[in-house]
């Protein structure tokens, strides 16, 4: 069977391969099928951040010109045929036209360095503020593109990447002529860049369209009938390797575990998981790049993605859904030691960064002593909960066996909201946890959320005292608005919650009372403004500080 396997478009700067399609072409060439990967992410964003883009961009923006002064030259003739363009083609093309030329004035950079990849690298050598800088511009750029990309009533071949998609992207998957393609989806704009784009695929090919990833996972509620016209044939939620092996063995759909499809009679059908409370070691497939080229992402060194553990050892937080259907289990460690030693021997890789939704710490500890004892090189990024039993001498070794980054989710500064949250962590412990992997020489990315339901001005205040308290050992903010989750536990009790059933039918920004939203604003907006000089002396790319953080304690 031939498979393709791909990842769509994030509409963000790529700087390294996802890890779920390398462990699922790793598991299916084990099975003795033939497996291509394709990062259409990787292959757009390459194509967006060129200097043939420019050329690109200003031709189609001409054609946009032209059909608008073609329009103008009908309608003030008082043409009334169907020649004339609608209000929402006109639209489209000024604000395309508007974003070229503002493009045009912002890409000096792209005449100084002959690609996007070699900007990032120099900027981040000489000029942290800099490289921030085009960082952020660059994803100005792809967001306004973005919001461009998917508005109604734009006949396809007039959209800025259609030509791409026909003529760049189609023939690659027509080269392979797979029987099977699959698209890993990890946010909700991947998923409407991949309906798109399959109703033109499916023109080109009768493979089977199969979805999968954390996104199909977290809306697998929400799929109806209308999500399987012209677009996927089947999705998987969930651990996607069994089902997949499955699907391409030609198992009936209604026997395979953790899939979503539409029935002979129109219906959706959600079959259940199998072995969901399988909490044994087992032996993780080993990551597969083939087919990947890691020099085609935005970053001087590679930052590879591993797995020490699925699921959530803890998975009681109320607002949480991410690990809902994902038992957690490890990876011997053992196994991780072997697997790294590859990467650093045959490959030469010694920057990683775990997906684990956090490691435990017993398994930190032991992870640790057998990287010191095999002598690996290895500097790493990995979330970890702010425990008791990260002490100063638990993170001091982690930091010796390589850990320089660690992404924490505080969450609040409130006990009482940490307590409503069951997040089982409580401020005092948390701040000197932070200021043990701040001496140590840490970096200490944190995680915050403002607008929750049950929040009090008074909550809100002491989020805001213990960022202000903590100031000199948080490197880094990131706040997001409470989102109302259909499967959290919260979902299932939400009158404790001030709430009802109706407010979790979608995924959405809990709209918090205006008084609450106010006040919510003016903190962020001070906290962010008092974090912003040290914000900025670091690149605010994950992976780059770590290599900046990796550079400084060698």
């Amino acid at each position: 069977m031939k498979i393709l396997l791909t990842f769509p478009p994030l509409w963000d700067l790529n700087l390294g391969p996802m890890l779920s399609l390398p462990v699922l072409a790793s598991m299916l060439r084990e099975k003795g099928h033939e497996v291509a990967i394709i990062d259409i992410n990787s292959y757009l964003m390459s194509f967006i951040l060129c200097k043939d883009f420019a050329s690109y961009f200003k031709n189609k923006t001409d054609l946009y010109k032209q059909e608008l002064e073609n329009d103008n030259k009908l309608r003030n003739s008082g043409c009334e045929s169907d020649e004339l363009l609608n209000l929402d083609i006109r639209e489209y093309y000024k604000d395309m036209i508007g974003l070229y030329e503002r493009y045009s004035k912002n890409s000096a950079f792209i005449d100084k360095y002959p690609d996007i990849r070699t900007a990032m690298g120099d900027l981040f050598k000489k000029n942290i503020p800099d490289f921030n800088n085009l960082c952020k511009m660059l994803r100005w750029l792809l967001t306004k593109i973005l919001k461009k990309k998917y508005m109604e009533n734009i006949p396809k071949q007039n959209q800025l990447f259609y030509s791409w998609e026909k003529d760049i992207l189609i023939p690659m998957i027509k080269d392979f002529n797979p029987d099977i393609i699959g698209f890993s989806m990890y946010c909700d704009v991947q998923y409407a860049w991949s309906d798109s784009f399959c109703e033109i695929l499916k023109k080109y090919t009768d493979a089977l369209i199969v979805y999968g990833g954390t996104e199909i996972t977290q809306v697998r509620y929400n799929i109806t009938p209308d999500n399987f016209k012209n677009h996927a044939d089947i999705m998987i939620y969930g651990e996607g390797e069994t089902a997949f092996t499955e699907i391409a063995k030609g198992t009936a759909f209604g026997k395979i575990p953790s899939i979503i499809y539409l029935t002979k009679r129109g219906n959706v059908k959600i079959t259940p998981q199998r072995n969901k409370e399988n909490n044994t070691p087992i032996k993780f497939h080993k990551p597969d790049y083939t087919n990947i080229n890691l020099e085609n992402y935005f970053i001087p060194e590679p930052v590879l993605q591993i797995e020490a553990s699925r699921g959530c050892y803890w998975h009681k937080c109320k607002f949480c859904t991410f690990m809902d259907c994902i038992p957690y289990k490890a990876k011997k460690v053992d196994d991780l030691i072997e697997e790294i030693k590859e990467y650093v021997n045959k490959y030469h890789i010694n920057h990683f960064f775990f997906t684990d939704a956090a490691i435990h710490p017993n398994y930190a500890v032991e992870f640790s002593k057998k990287l010191l004892e095999n002598n690996l090189k290895i500097y790493y990024t990995a979330c970890l909960r702010l425990e008791k039993e990260l002490d100063y001498d638990t993170l001091k070794l982690m930091f010796d066996a390589g850990l320089r980054m660690v992404m924490w989710g505080v969450e609040s500064g409130s006990d009482r909201i940490l307590k409503l949250y069951n997040k089982g962590t409580k401020t005092e412990n948390n701040a000197k946890v932070l200021k043990y992997a701040h001496d140590i020489g840490i970096y200490n990315y944190c995680w915050v959320i403002t607008q929750f339901a049950k929040e009090t001005e008074e909550d809100l205040e002491l989020t805001y005292k213990f960022l202000t308290d903590n100031y000199e050992n948080i490197d880094f903010i990131s706040y997001h608005i409470f989102t109302l989750m259909p499967n959290s536990p919260i979902a299932h009790n939400p009158k404790s919650f001030g709430l009802t059933k109706e407010d979790f039918k979608t995924l959405v920004l809990y709209k918090a009372p205006i008084k609450i939203c106010e006040l919510s604003d003016k903190l962020v907006d001070q906290t962010m403004d008092m974090y912003k000089e040290k914000m900025q002396s670091y690149p605010n790319d994950i992976s780059y500080i770590l290599l900046k953080k990796s550079q400084e304690n060698p």
